[in-house]
């Protein structure tokens, strides 16, 4: 069996105009005390990103519930994780099956998953290490009529 690997295919900005997320995010610095020292952090991060990625060759030790990016300068508990993942069709043109009741027993193929706060800056993690990603890029019409965004 190949080792396991994943590719980061896109990060994509979901538009959310009525969102309270950024106003969330500066709120919880303020709680741990850190507001000032991280006003170069908060201004970059994207309130939420549609993340695609291909996985191949995983086992059963693969979650997709362990994708996750931690925050800068925020305890773990902070870090934000995988939310409304999918599996997509290997072309990417159809949704194969939600995947938020079943994180496990994948061993790969065409993933999405939103994560909130993601910062460009910083690797992802998943059950086999960490990874990077492209740059953002703007909400494609394919991957927002898929899998569109519902808040949390």
């Amino acid at each position: 069996m190949s080792e396991p690997s994943v590719e980061c295919m896109g990060v994509y900005v979901v538009p959310c105009d009525d969102c309270r997320w950024q106003e969330d995010l500066d709120n919880s610095y303020r709680s741990l005390g850190i507001f000032d020292e991280t006003a170069e952090y908060r201004g970059r991060v994207i309130s939420i990103a549609l993340v695609e990625v291909a996985v191949s060759g995983a086992d059963s030790s693969f979650d997709v519930g362990e994708f996750r990016q931690t925050m800068e300068r925020a305890p773990n508990a902070y870090a934000q994780v995988a939310y409304d993942e999918a599996f997509l069709s290997e072309d990417g043109s159809t949704v194969v099956e939600h995947l938020q009741d079943r994180a496990s027993g994948i061993s790969g193929g065409r993933i999405t998953f939103f994560l909130h706060y993601y910062d460009p800056t910083r690797p992802i993690q998943w059950s086999f290490g960490e990874f990077t990603c492209p740059a953002p890029r703007p909400m494609p019409e394919r991957l927002a009529r898929l899998v569109p965004y519902q808040p949390i």
